[in-house]
């Protein structure tokens, strides 16, 4: 990031046009959220479950938050879809 805070390094995944799209964020009803992490730390992988994201998504209401008394189950889940994602099927 520059000291406007723009980015300024290709993630080796998205470009930086494809990182902002200006149709999408000046539309009035967007609200940006800045989180500070990499790609793996957004879409997950198969040793990293996207908590970074889901909890950006639940503090902006786009999806429900997890009761405290669910929060481990909730875990539990995450972390067996984001194993189960890459057990080899053609076995």
């Amino acid at each position: 990031m520059d000291d406007n805070n723009q980015c300024v390094e290709d993630d080796y995944v998205f470009s930086l046009n494809e990182q902002i799209l200006p149709q999408v964020h000046n539309d009035l009803v967007v609200t940006k959220v800045k989180l500070k992490a990499g790609h793996v730390e957004i879409v997950g992988n198969e040793s990293m479950v996207p908590y970074k994201l889901i909890q950006a998504l639940q503090d902006n209401h786009i999806i429900k938050a997890v009761a405290q008394t669910e929060q481990q189950a909730f875990y539990e889940k995450l972390q067996k879809i984001y194993k189960l994602a890459n057990v080899d099927l053609k076995q």
